[in-house]
């Protein structure tokens, strides 16, 4: 059932690694307290583990969730490394611009 999570359940899994507190995972992501509490019930069905569990104030990964944390944070670092295409189309267009200019130039 791994296939069925999605980038946003590892985000959210990764910001919980990061504050270990619902409220501030919420305020990091920019959704509600309610929106994380959703992502993590589902994410505890998904890998059958309650991932992160209550202590204090905050919450504790529990050993799975310690155990998959170098793989969560593995995947979000690859995704981020992938490049744009809208980065390549810049690069692309000042480098046509560039020899219009020397074509313009020779004229």
């Amino acid at each position: 059932m791994i296939e069925s999570l999605e980038i946003h359940h590892l985000r959210t899994l990764d910001a919980l690694y990061t504050y270990q507190n619902l409220s501030s995972v919420a305020e990091h992501l920019n959704i509600s307290q309610q929106a994380v509490s959703l992502k993590l019930k589902k994410m505890r069905d998904i890998l059958s583990d309650s991932l992160f569990v209550r202590e204090g104030h905050g919450m504790v990964p529990t050993p799975y969730a310690k155990q998959v944390q170098f793989h969560i944070e593995k995947v979000l670092t690859d995704l981020n490394a992938i490049p744009l295409a809208v980065a390549d189309l810049n690069v692309h267009r000042e480098q046509s611009l560039y020899q219009l200019r020397i074509m313009h130039n020779k004229l």
